[in-house]
């Protein structure tokens, strides 16, 4: 090769090499490039976005110069009500402040209150007094499916350890943060005279044993609501204030929450007791208590936590002057004991049925004088042994606690049995059966009543219960009858007419049954919901003297 081919072989390689070089260069820069404008973009998103939240955040703040014009207090109250942080009060925020300031609570009250205390009535021990030490005992509720549906709704975390921030960072509510900070007792014990629980005694000691007396009525409803009778409102904090003789419920139901409500929105309402048994000096007090719980606090919507009844014994001298035996309850026998109701938003309600392992109150001994007890202490356990103590008169428990069901609940005049006794007696007296799954005031009709009587055995059942007994092999039989029943549940409840044997001939929704228009001249009667059920049980009564079964 010519030293000028060697010179342009050269050059050409260089020439390439330049080329190669360039084309990398302008790679890199492109690459550059198209780095910088997707860094650009994205600071220009999150720019954008921050300023927006910015924006959100402090759009509705309020003014400085209103700010100094109410004070700290006045604005903490209007973010309480303004639950939606719009920087306005709407009608529906404005309710509860409503009936908290109609409950006679003042600004100082309020501030006491948004400060996660709520209103505690002292009652004095005097010196002369016998003392008693309450206890009580609480085992959070197990989580529901609902919960889990509904915290994932909301972007809050079940099995989160951090429950205690009101909003999460896009301000959106945690509807179940009063239940899940709800892990203890509001208080570890409280220490009560014995001439307390005078509230628990009727007027008059020595009437019939099993006389039925209440402990508490419906005085809290509005002049307007009495008057419609529509229900209490669901949209509502602050329990109303409570009257003297009340003070001693209230103060004991204080003991799991601080804002216990001793009237509950739905009927059956307050409290009965009946005296089951006394001697010479004794009286066994038995009470049924329907109480329920606000667990959540402003700016968070209302979650209504109703116990389905606390239930207990008092045995206490007739002078009022020594307590020998003192126990309070939710029954934990069932399935299913309490109901729960809260929003997610002003327009849309959950409700749910769960079950309390325990909940209750009990003393730690025999009541003691005062002055054997060191202020700030609770009196040391010491066992009383009530199942020694003799009576001149006594009804049963099972009597007692029967008489103050049928006092809050007048359609079990009629007594309702669970599934399977309601299947033995059908059988045994050779009668139809009536089964429901929940219970309404149709019932209470005088007519209903005499027809239930006459014609039919009576029970009702959680759809938990006969779910339970579908899967009992050890019962085969009853197994297959609670999945015939099932198979003909539409949700929420079930009214069903059924041979002696428990092959449904007639049922209808509750739902159904609602919508339906009640014929007065057919049955003669003025109550539409009365009418409609006697229209309802004799259908069934024709089906089965018909031979008809329900499809």
């Amino acid at each position: 090769m010519t030293d000028m081919e060697k010179k342009e072989e050269t050059s050409e390689k260089k020439l390439d090499e330049k080329i190669i070089n360039t084309k990398k260069k302008s790679k890199l820069l492109s690459c550059f490039k198209c780095i910088f404008w997707t860094i650009s973009v994205i600071v220009g998103i999150l720019s954008v976005c921050v300023g927006g939240l910015y924006y959100w955040h402090h759009a509705n703040d309020i003014p400085e110069y209103m700010a100094d014009h109410i004070g700290d207090l006045g604005v903490q109250t209007f973010k309480a009500f303004d639950r939606n942080t719009d920087g306005y009060i709407s009608i529906y925020e404005f309710e509860p402040l409503y009936h908290h300031l109609m409950n006679g609570c003042n600004f100082s009250a309020t501030n006491e209150l948004l400060q996660r205390s709520s209103k505690e009535y002292n009652l004095e021990i005097k010196e002369d007094d016998e003392v008693v030490s309450a206890i009580p005992k609480f085992t959070p509720l197990q989580i529901t499916k609902q919960m889990e549906e509904s915290a994932g709704r909301s972007g809050a975390s079940i099995i989160s350890s951090i429950h205690t921030t009101v909003r999460d960072f896009m301000g959106r509510l945690n509807p179940l943060q009063g239940y899940l900070n709800w892990k203890a007792p509001y208080k570890r014990y409280m220490n009560l005279a014995v001439r307390h629980f005078a509230s628990f005694l009727p007027s008059y000691i020595h009437g019939p044993l099993g006389e039925v007396y209440a402990l508490l009525s419906d005085n809290d409803r509005l002049f307007l609501s009495s008057m419609r009778d529509i229900d209490l409102s669901s949209n509502r904090y602050f329990p109303p204030d409570v009257k003297d003789e009340h003070v001693i419920f209230h103060n004991l139901l204080m003991l799991f929450h601080p804002r216990p409500f001793l009237i509950t929105r739905f009927g059956p309402q307050g409290g009965v007791a009946c005296i089951r048994a006394r001697n010479e000096y004794l009286i066994d007090v038995v009470f049924r208590i329907h109480a329920e719980f606000q667990l959540n606090e402003l700016p968070n919507y209302p979650f209504w936590f109703t116990p389905a009844q606390f239930t207990g014994h008092l045995i206490i001298t007739k002078n009022l002057q020594h307590i020998v035996h003192f126990d309070m309850y939710v029954p934990n026998t069932r399935l299913l004991n309490v109901d729960m109701e809260w929003l997610e938003s002003s327009d849309n309600m959950v409700v749910d049925i769960g079950y309390m392992p325990e909940m209750s109150v009990s003393i730690t001994s025999p009541s003691v004088p005062a002055d054997s007890v060191v202020e700030g202490v609770e009196l040391p356990k010491k066992y009383a042994d009530v199942n020694s103590l003799v009576w001149t008169e006594e009804i049963t428990e099972e009597e007692a606690f029967r008489a103050l069901e049928v006092k809050m609940y007048p359609f079990k005049e009629v007594p309702y049995y669970n599934f399977k006794e309601s299947l033995e007696h059908a059988a045994e007296e050779k009668k139809l059966m009536h089964h429901i799954l929940l219970w309404d005031v149709t019932l209470e009709s005088t007519p209903v009543l005499k027809l239930l009587n006459e014609k039919f055995i009576s029970g009702w059942s959680l759809v938990a219960d006969l779910e339970a007994l579908k899967n009992d092999s050890t019962q085969p039989e009853l197994a297959k009858k609670a999945e015939h029943f099932l198979d003909h549940y539409k949700f929420p409840v079930m009214m069903y007419v059924t041979y002696p044997d428990g092959t449904v001939a007639h049922k209808i929704n509750a739902n159904t049954f609602l919508d339906e228009t009640p014929d007065f001249t057919a049955e003669g009667l003025t109550d539409p919901s009365g009418s409609m059920y006697m229209k309802f049980l004799r259908e069934g009564i024709k089906k089965v003297e018909n031979g008809e079964v329900a499809s």
